[in-house]
């Protein structure tokens, strides 16, 4: 065969080859030429130790020895070079590492490499050792760890180790090691606003341990470290029976103006930590938390958001682990949320779900739980819309209790007669249920009932001033009180807005009114956070044109309310509750 090809053509036709293993073999010809000192160039002085190398090598590694060969600098003309802020140990290392791309970490080396790649920035290697250090961090080596990053002024692993240190404090305040944090350490370690796994009277022990040590030496520091403390969460009965109690009382007679202090605490906070469920409340931060609902740009959603209060803006905190739905039931039980049953759509219809979940917010993290053994919309399962063939109420819908010991549920006593969309409550040892739906033709109610757990019974107490379906019932100063909803006008038999806060007195059994609602809201959820009552989004008088894009805020002391422009959450049909959330969430 004879192939005819233009002369054109053949001087035209270009191939590429790629050396696959290029890199190396150039990485090798470099270590060979190094091993037989050839063509060496430079000579790296370092404590009295000389590394010849190429210039070529370091400057293709690092910016710091680039910017010293090829930018007119006095050494790139020298054949000796004098290095300071590195060490020989160091140095020697990093040499090795430009030739290799490897490089050998312990905790012999660790801080000549770190401190040596910091100052010349190589930062591949810095990098690498900041992953050593995570990945080996322990209690018998964290205070050096805190030590060396300081030293080299590294702020994200410095707050790495505070973090691991309260996540574990209970062991390492007990350990030898913390007796060795410097002042300034211990006191950023109380700054650092992290969860720790014990509870506060165990880091004023940790604190007075600390200062026993040294006494004479630390005795002034006393006053800009107990301060750090958060004294008004420890009960006085703590205090006293701490097992180091006398060198507070030692503390206290040289230091009178720290009296104050542990004399000025608010019961009322220890109360509130025990209701959290948390050990300790250090590190968080008490947060608004919106679930789901309706948006008027997005359609349902399943995004959890958290009212941020230092800048009074809503941000992400999580999402439901499952289709976007409506209609959950949501509680807080030692701070973890379950949000539970629900409805979503599928193909145009809307599809019931007995599936619930709980979300922890210190690990940032979901579980399934048991599913409920009736499908319902809306932990006491009471009410709700029952899953049934022809969609119509059951007579008495069964209530659910779910354990989280042991995740299962259980049938109790049923609410007599059914609804949906009412509202419910616990307070001390009893559940109450008021209002909502009687039947499917928007029968709304009035009515209000207790039920006693260990009686398993309902009992009917007085009812509300008015029927309210799509209500809320809050605590506010140990007293039940209901906000929202709407009810059949008797007259016009027209929907209705409930225009009133009622407060019921449970001794008397009867509702007062207390307040009166400023453009009251469908829709609406009603939550109390500190001492408001924050009413978030929903339609302002039922009118589905009219969307909130405020936060309504109702001071329940002054008893003034005052629409928040700049918390702008758009949604209806949502769910709100308070939960403590990390301070440093976003790490």
């Amino acid at each position: 065969m004879v192939l005819n090809t233009k002369k054109e053509e053949v001087e035209n036709v270009q191939v590429t080859f790629e050396a696959s293993n290029h890199s190396n073999s150039l990485l090798a010809g470099l270590k060979n030429l190094r091993e037989k000192e050839q063509l060496f160039d430079v000579i790296l002085v370092v404590g009295g130790h000389k590394f010849p190398a190429h210039r070529v090598v370091l400057a293709s590694c690092c910016d710091y020895f680039r910017a010293m060969f090829t930018d007119g600098l006095m050494e790139s003309k020298q054949t000796e070079v004098h290095l300071n802020g590195v060490t020989a140990k160091g140095m020697k290392h990093l040499i090795d590492f430009a030739y290799s791309s490897k490089i050998d970490l312990d905790f012999d080396n660790i801080e000549d490499v770190l401190s040596s790649a910091n100052h010349i920035q190589m930062l591949s290697v810095v990098k690498a050792c900041i992953d050593y250090l995570k990945t080996h961090i322990s209690i018998e080596n964290c205070v050096n760890m805190a030590s060396v990053v300081e030293l080299f002024s590294l702020p994200d692993i410095q707050s790495f180790i505070y973090q691991f240190m309260c996540s574990n404090f209970e062991s390492f305040a007990l350990s030898p090691e913390f007796c060795r944090l410097s002042q300034k350490n211990l006191s950023q370690l109380l700054e650092s606003n992290y969860p720790v796994n014990c509870s506060e009277a165990d880091v004023l022990s940790a604190v007075l341990n600390w200062i026993e040590h040294k006494f004479d030496e630390r005795v002034k520091f006393c006053c800009s470290l107990l301060t750090k403390v958060h004294i008004d969460r420890i009960k006085k009965s703590e205090i006293e029976s701490l097992p180091n109690n006398h060198v507070l009382d030692k503390i206290l007679e040289i230091h009178t103006n720290l009296q104050v202090l542990f004399q000025g605490r608010k019961s009322s906070l220890c109360h509130r930590l025990h209701q959290t469920g948390l050990v300790n409340v250090r590190g968080y931060e008490e947060s608004l938390v919106c679930v789901g609902g309706f948006s008027s740009t997005g359609g349902m959603t399943n995004e959890i958001k958290y009212l941020q209060t230092s800048t009074d803006t809503w941000k992400r905190l999580t999402e439901i682990p499952h289709v976007n739905q409506c209609n959950f039931g949501i509680c807080v039980l030692k701070n973890a949320l379950y949000v539970v049953g629900g409805c979503y759509n599928e193909q145009m219809q809307e599809v019931i779900h007995p599936y619930g979940f709980k979300y922890n917010p210190q690990l940032d993290t979901w579980d399934s739980i048991a599913q409920m053994t009736i499908e319902r919309c809306r932990l006491y399962a009471v009410g709700g819309d029952p899953s049934t063939m022809n969609d119509q109420f059951l007579h008495s819908a069964p209530c659910e209790c779910y354990n989280p010991d042991t995740n299962t549920w259980t049938q109790v006593a049923s609410l007599p007669g059914s609804r949906s969309q009412h509202a419910g409550i616990a307070l001390d040892d009893f559940l109450y249920v008021s209002g909502g739906l009687e039947d499917l033709d928007d029968g709304v109610i009035s009515s209000f009932y207790k039920y006693d757990p260990n009686l398993d019974i309902w009992t009917e107490l007085c009812p509300m001033l008015c029927p309210r379906a799509d209500h809320s019932l809050y605590l506010f100063q140990g007293r039940i009180h209901v906000v929202g909803g709407w009810f059949n006008d008797p007259v016009t038999q027209q929907r209705t807005m409930a225009t009133t806060i009622d407060c019921y007195i449970e001794e008397e059994d009867r509702w007062e009114i207390i307040a009166d609602v400023h453009l009251p809201r469908l829709y609406a959820t009603y939550t109390v956070y500190g001492d408001c009552l924050y009413g978030v989004g929903g339609w302002i008088n039922g009118n589905n044109q009219s969307k909130a894009s405020t936060v309504q805020v109702f001071d329940m002391v002054t008893g003034v309310c005052e629409d928040k422009s700049s918390t702008s959450i758009e949604l209806w049909e949502h769910s709100t509750c308070c939960l403590y959330v990390p301070s440093h969430k976003d790490s």
